[in-house]
């Protein structure tokens, strides 16, 4: 028997089960995983890292407008007290990473 054919007897067998399914264990070996915790990354003390989520303008300030304004594009930030919402208006100039098999 072969890696191949081994494989696709152990996904078959996986498929036909009906067992519950184990959630996989959370690794730490992910470059972003300061993005999924609380604590920031090393090298930036936590009382600093509060000090500016803090003194961010959408946390520290309950109504605002702002528009910002880019070469292609103007991005709105829109604080009330009930909400916060952006919007983005323009043109977003990209290049397409396709690659076509004509």
């Amino acid at each position: 028997m072969g890696l191949r054919h081994e494989r696709t007897q152990a996904r078959n067998a996986w498929g036909a089960s009906t067992a519950p399914v184990s959630p996989r264990r959370k690794q730490d070996s992910s470059p972003r995983l300061h993005m999924h915790v609380p604590q920031s990354p090393v090298g930036i003390p936590g009382a600093r890292r509060d000090a500016r989520v803090a003194a961010l303008r959408r946390l520290s300030e309950s109504t605002f407008t702002e528009l910002r304004r880019g070469p292609s594009t103007s991005s709105t930030f829109v604080r009330r007290p009930g909400y916060y919402t952006t919007g983005l208006y323009g043109v977003r100039h990209f290049r397409s990473t396709c690659v076509s098999s004509r």
